[in-house]
């Protein structure tokens, strides 16, 4: 009994090292492009959305130009 848990145990360490030199592997292969993907990505979405936020902000100070808009004010 104590063999067949010892031999579960060591077949299971050996699966996640074969796959964690797997994913290392790819990564060193690819993960540039995929963080340069990420960037990209990340970047359009930036350039969509502030302007569309910008807009809001300056609509919401001149509905509300008495009320503190702190948190937007950055944008």
């Amino acid at each position: 009994m104590k063999e067949n848990i010892h031999a579960a145990l060591k077949a299971i360490a050996d699966f996640f090292k074969e796959k964690t030199k797997e994913i290392r592997a790819f990564w060193n292969e690819n993960g540039q492009q995929l963080l340069q993907a990420f960037s990209n990505i990340w970047s359009g979405i930036k350039a969509a959305t502030l302007p569309v936020l910008k807009e809001l902000v300056s609509a919401v100070k001149k509905i509300a130009p008495d009320h503190k808009v702190n948190f937007l004010s950055n944008l």
